[in-house]
């Protein structure tokens, strides 16, 4: 089950989506940039894996693929996801403006950078660690409140 408060971060997240690639269509028009086909395509592909992130599916990032879900009870998921996925988010909206400015494209790069640094911070920092006697969650929906 998904949290209210998680709803309402993904309408939010796909209501700036939205904003951003009319913004990026109306700038190239404007200033006559090429916005290339494929761009907002792969924007919508982050976006959208964002969002699944932002919902708890941590285990695409690199120290979550190799856990099991005994040593994933370990971390505050919740927390880790809402961090990512609002990241990837960020790197979707950037996506949209790349093929206009080259200095978009490091701003992107840099954030692809810090992304994958917080996942592995994540992993290792006792911020995102679980409470044990508090939180039981066990890998699946079912802990959510």
């Amino acid at each position: 089950m998904v949290a209210k408060g998680q709803k309402r971060t993904a309408l939010v997240l796909g209501l700036v989506w939205a904003a951003m690639a009319a913004i990026a269509y109306t700038i190239s028009e404007i200033y006559g940039l090429n916005l290339y086909w494929y761009t907002p395509f792969y924007s919508l592909l982050l976006i959208l894996a964002g969002l699944i992130i932002s919902f708890g599916h941590i285990r695409i990032f690199f120290p979550f693929i190799f856990m099991s879900t005994e040593d994933l009870s370990g971390y505050n998921v919740e927390k880790i996801a809402s961090v990512l996925g609002i990241l990837i988010a960020v790197l979707s909206y950037l996506l949209l403006f790349i093929s206009m400015n080259a200095f978009v494209l490091w701003m992107i790069i840099i954030v692809c950078i810090t992304v994958e640094i917080l996942a592995t911070y994540a992993s290792v920092a006792k911020r995102f660690k679980a409470d044990l006697q508090t939180n039981n969650y066990t890998g699946s929906s079912a802990g959510y409140k």
